[in-house]
C-alpha cells in the first residue's frame, strides 16, 4: 500500500524512456542498460518501465526475473501488482458514476449507504464523497480504534462485496479519528468505503465495475486482481519479502496480497502498457481521451487544501514548470510508482516485484532519477539539479 513519503518522494524525478530484455527475444535497449546495474546494485528481483507522451509509447522495458532464484526472466508482456495505484481507479469509477447522475461529489455517506445510515456515527454520516477520496474524511488505519476491525461473526463466509458493506458499517459506526476537512489523513480504510458506496450505487462488485467501466474500454488488457502469478508456476512475477535480510519469494495464495476486499485501496495488477491506457487517460491523449469528460478530470485532479495536497487517488505537486500527478503503490511485496507531467505531457510507470523500504524504493528512486537524466526534457532535468 502506498506510504505518504511516496507521494512526495524526490519526484522532482520525471523520465522517458524505454527497454527491453532478452526475456523478450528482443536487444537489449538503452533502457535496460540503465536499468540492470540499479537492479543489481540493490538486489531486487526485476525492474520494470515505461515511459509515453502525447505521441504515443517511447518505450518500456525490464531488467531481472519472475522469481528471485529462478532463472526466468520477466519480460515487457509481464504483469505487475500496483497496490495503492488502484485508487486513482477507483476514484475514476467514481467520477463515471457522478457523469451518469448516481452520485455527486457532495455526497454524504449516509446518502450514499442509506442501509447503513441508521447505525453511523453522525460525524461519519456527514462526511462527503470528496473528503472521502482526498482523505479528508478523517479517518486513519492507524488509529487504535480500527484496529480490530473488521470483526463481525462468520466474516470469512461472507462474498468480498458482504464483507466491504460490513466494514464500511463498523467504521462509519465509529466518529472519525480526525475532523473531517481538517486534513490529509491518509487511509486505505477510506477506499475500502468507497468500494462499498460504488456497490451500493449499482448492485454491481467493484471488480465488475472496473472491469466493464474502465479496463474494457480503455483497452487494459490483462488487468485482474490480486497476486498476478499462478500457484507454483513462474508465469509471471512472483512477490518477494526480506526476512532477516534474505531475499525469499513468495508463492500465490492468501499470503500474496492483502485481503480482496481490500480491492478498491490496492489489489489491482496489471501489464505496463495496459496501466498506460489509464495514465493516458488522466493525461488527456491517446484515443481513449474522451472516456471522461474534462471537467471531471478537473474534479479528480483538484487536491484538497492544506498540507499534503492530495487529490482523488493522485499526490498533487507544483514544479512550477509543470504539475506532477503521482502515486506509489506497494503490499510491502511488490512496488509501483506512476508519475504524470503535465507540461509536457509525459507518462513514467516503474514496478518491481519485491516492496522492501531498504531496497525495492531506492532502486525505484534511482531508476527514475537515471531515466530522467538520460531522456528528460531539459526542464525537467533542471529539477534534479
Amino acid at each position: 500500500m502506498n506510504t505518504a513519503r511516496g507521494l512526495v518522494l524526490g519526484l522532482l524525478v520525471t523520465g522517458l524512456l524505454g527497454c527491453q530484455d532478452g526475456g523478450n527475444g528482443g536487444t537489449e535497449s538503452e533502457v535496460t542498460r540503465l536499468l540492470r546495474p540499479i537492479r543489481e546494485a540493490h538486489g531486487v528481483p526485476a525492474l520494470a518501465a515505461l515511459v509515453a507522451d502525447s505521441d504515443g509509447l517511447l518505450g518500456e522495458g525490464v531488467a531481472g526475473v519472475r522469481k528471485w532464484g529462478d532463472p526466468t526472466l520477466a519480460t515487457t508482456t509481464d504483469k505487475w501488482h500496483l497496490g495503492s495505484d488502484t485508487k486513482a481507479m477507483t476514484a475514476t469509477l467514481v467520477g463515471l458514476l457522478v457523469e451518469d447522475g448516481l452520485l455527486t461529489w457532495e455526497e454524504t455517506l449516509g446518502q450514499a449507504l442509506p442501509d447503513l445510515a441508521e447505525g453511523m456515527d453522525p460525524a461519519s454520516a456527514a462526511v462527503t464523497l470528496r473528503q472521502l477520496l482526498t482523505m479528508q474524511g478523517g479517518f486513519r488505519d492507524d488509529d487504535p480504534a480500527y484496529q480490530s476491525l473488521p470483526d463481525p461473526p462468520n466474516f470469512e463466509a461472507l462474498t468480498v462485496r458482504e464483507q466491504r458493506a460490513v466494514l464500511a458499517a463498523q467504521l462509519l459506526a465509529l466518529p472519525p479519528a480526525a475532523a473531517p476537512g481538517s486534513g490529509m489523513n491518509y487511509s486505505n480504510f477510506s477506499y475500502i468505503v468507497v468500494g462499498a458506496v460504488l456497490e451500493a450505487a449499482t448492485d454491481q462488485p467493484w471488480e465488475q465495475l472496473l472491469q466493464t467501466r474502465l479496463f474494457a474500454p480503455l483497452g487494459m488488457v490483462g488487468c485482474g486482481f490480486g497476486a498476478p502469478a499462478s500457484p507454483g508456476l513462474v508465469d509471471q512475477p512472483w512477490p518477494h519479502q526480506r526476512l532477516f535480510g534474505v531475499l525469499a519469494p513468495v508463492d500465490n495464495g492468501p499470503g500474496a496480497d492483502n485481503p480482496p476486499f481490500l480491492g478498491p485501496a490496492g489489489t489491482v495488477h496489471c501489464p505496463l502498457e495496459a496501466w498506460a491506457r489509464f495514465g493516458a487517460l488522466h493525461l488527456g491523449i491517446g484515443p481513449n481521451a474522451n472516456l471522461l469528460a474534462p471537467e471531471t478530470l478537473a474534479e479528480l485532479h483538484l487536491p484538497a487544501p492544506g498540507e499534503d495536497p492530495y487529490a482523488m487517488g493522485w499526490g498533487v505537486l507544483d514544479l512550477g514548470s509543470t504539475l506532477l500527478f503521482t502515486h506509489d503503490g506497494s503490499n510491502t511485496m511488490n512496488y509501483a510508482r506512476i508519475l504524470l507531467f503535465t507540461e509536457p505531457k509525459l507518462l513514467v510507470l516503474i514496478a518491481c516485484n519485491e516492496g522492501s523500504e531498504d531496497h525495492a524504493v531506492p532502486a525505484v528512486d534511482e531508476a527514475m532519477k537515471a531515466l530522467v537524466e538520460e531522456y528528460g526534457s531539459e526542464a525537467l532535468k533542471a529539477l534534479l539539479e
